[in-house]
């Protein structure tokens, strides 16, 4: 008799998949939990296969946690990053032609639905009205899928197959709208996502790029505690609508890779400063000034 394993995330337990695709299995990352009451949360959502919707802020780690639950269950992971030129076929699939004959290749969607995956629909509220159409019966109880150009083949769920959406505040970021209420409906749990604490953001920044937590010569802080503490400052600026650019923990690990083959305030203008307009570079200098002025 086999018995099953499981792994526990907070107060839940989720099964540990023995038969993985292990293709798309996503490997080991530096994952460092914030809140173990958002991953709990989230696989609340996943253990009882009802969708999930995170909102939160750019870099902040809602891709992450998903793809981290994915890994420690053992269960292969997709993602799909929708935008406004992304269509239904993109989902559902299309046919192609090879040699003269014509043959059908499923889109992520059906795919991950035939196969039993984990899919994140990222940017969801980025993508066409016809797309987010589709997406309204994989979100309802029978959890299929209509391939109107492959003769109208019905694709049903494998018991597997998971699905979370992320998307951006679309009060924040340009391209992204505010979400249909119809298909907000169908998600039963929403989550707001926000940016780590400082001490956990440290923590990721250090695992991601090897910096240490060691006090400088110039000041009584590392130069890790001085890099999350300019991304606090540009994001409060960010959040009262003084700038346009949103310091995310990814950007962070952008800039601390490049520490060491440049110095702090060099590796910061290639990593974030370049990315932003004239205005915003004022701002992210200034950022950099206070915590960085004898550099």
């Amino acid at each position: 008799m086999s018995v099953t394993k499981t792994v526990t995330i907070g107060k839940i337990e989720l099964e540990i998949n023995q038969k993985p695709d292990l293709k798309h299995v996503p490997e080991e990352t530096n994952y460092i939990e914030d809140s173990t009451e958002y991953l709990e949360q989230l696989a609340l959502g996943i253990s009882k296969n009802f969708p999930v919707l995170m909102i939160g802020p750019t870099g902040c780690g809602k891709t992450a946690a998903f793809r981290h639950l994915a890994h420690v269950t053992n269960n292969a992971y997709r993602r799909v990053q929708l935008n406004g030129a992304t269509t239904p076929d993109a989902l559902l699939g299309r046919w192609l032609l090879r040699e003269k004959q014509t043959y059908w290749v499923d889109g992520v969607l059906a795919d991950a639905m035939r196969n039993g995956h984990w899919l994140l629909l990222d940017e969801l509220n980025a993508a066409l009205p016809e797309v987010l159409f589709v997406l309204h019966s994989v979100m309802d109880d029978d959890k299929c899928i209509i391939l109107d150009e492959k003769d109208g083949e019905v694709v049903h769920a494998n018991p597997n197959f998971r699905c979370a959406a992320a998307i951006n505040p679309w009060e924040d970021y340009a391209g992204t709208k505010e979400m249909n209420r119809a298909l907000i409906d169908r998600f039963p749990i929403v989550l707001n996502v926000d940016y780590p604490s400082k001490e956990k953001e440290m923590a990721i920044v250090m695992a991601h790029t090897g910096l240490k937590d060691v006090k400088t010569k110039d000041s009584d802080k590392s130069v890790v505690s001085r890099m999350v503490d300019v991304a606090r400052a540009l994001r409060e600026e960010f959040t009262n609508g003084e700038i346009k650019f949103p310091c995310s923990t990814r950007q962070l690990i952008y800039w601390g890779n490049l520490i060491g083959s440049y110095d702090v305030k060099a590796a910061a203008k290639i990593a974030m400063t370049n990315k932003a307009d004239a205005d915003d570079r004022k701002k992210i200098t200034d950022a950099l000034d206070v915590q960085f002025r004898n550099v």
